[in-house]
């Protein structure tokens, strides 16, 4: 066998293993979308009793965001300001590796990664876009990384280490 029908098997190979795991990417990218506008509706729902309380303002942001294979496109994001304090959700992308997709919740201390993931989603309720398999998870620093179901708590605990409270 020459070097060329080597070449040649290996990229049949690849192409047989490439076609066997085709992602629709589109797809992937309108349910990262719907999710994230799911997840700025559920952050408001979740601050709203400081809210009520004239303690958080919100404004809605957009953010370009330019991947490999869903392109280039918009996504939802939200400031929320907290006092002199500052915080926002910055949607990063949904081609993240071990993840549907991926919004940094960003303060002036650092950030704190949401991700998209499998399993029992405590946010998908009546009215929600997110699929009900999916959920926001706070993922917590490597080397060991917790995933942190999305709630009051872990959100007031997450704005909290962003803001250097």
């Amino acid at each position: 066998m020459t070097e060329l029908e080597d070449l040649e098997r290996f990229l049949q190979d690849q192409q047989r293993s490439a076609d066997q795991m085709t992602v629709d990417w589109d797809q992937r990218r309108d349910q990262f979308l719907a999710a994230t506008r799911d997840l700025v509706d559920t952050v408001r729902n979740l601050l709203r009793p400081l809210a009520s309380k004239g303690l958080v303002q919100f404004s809605d942001t957009t953010s370009q965001i330019s991947e490999w294979h869903a392109g280039r496109y918009h996504a939802p994001g939200l400031v929320a300001q907290l006092g002199s304090a500052q915080v926002e959700l910055v949607p990063i992308g949904a081609e993240i590796a071990g993840a549907h997709g991926r919004v940094d919740l960003a303060g002036p201390q650092g950030q704190v990664p949401l991700l998209l993931l499998r399993g029992t989603s405590p946010q998908a309720g009546p009215g929600s876009n997110l699929s009900p398999d999916l959920s926001w998870k706070f993922m917590t620093p490597p080397p060991q990384p917790r995933y942190i179901d999305l709630d009051q708590n872990s959100l007031s605990r997450a704005i909290k280490g962003v803001i250097g409270a």
